[in-house]
């Protein structure tokens, strides 16, 4: 699947999209260069599902990652590229593109 988004005004919309075509996936790896936009996109992710308290990043290894990857509970990952040897097989991998006129390009 792929969401384009023009601008900053698409966000909430886009992230109503992804969650609508998440289809009982629960890990997702998101991938994208530094300042592609995902934790912005992560976050409205977060809020479009309903998360009311904040959202942080953190490292993976402090975590407890095996709760998170296996717990059953929905996990949105960053640089997944650092940790890939310990993704799950099934996890969905997002990428998040910025293009030159400023639109992001989400595929999945």
């Amino acid at each position: 699947m792929e969401i384009i988004m023009h601008s900053p005004d698409d966000l909430a919309a886009a992230a109503e999209k992804f969650t609508a075509a998440m289809d009982g996936h629960k890990i997702f790896a998101f991938y994208g260069s530094m300042g592609a936009g995902k934790t912005t996109f992560i976050r409205a992710v977060c809020k479009a599902l309903g998360v009311t308290e904040e959202v942080k990043i953190n490292e993976v290894y402090d975590l407890g990652y095996e709760d998170y990857f296996y717990g059953g509970g929905t996990c949105f990952i960053e640089w997944p590229e650092l940790v890939e040897d310990l993704l799950p097989a099934d996890a969905v991998k997002v990428r998040i593109d910025a293009l030159p006129d400023g639109t992001r390009k989400i595929t999945f």
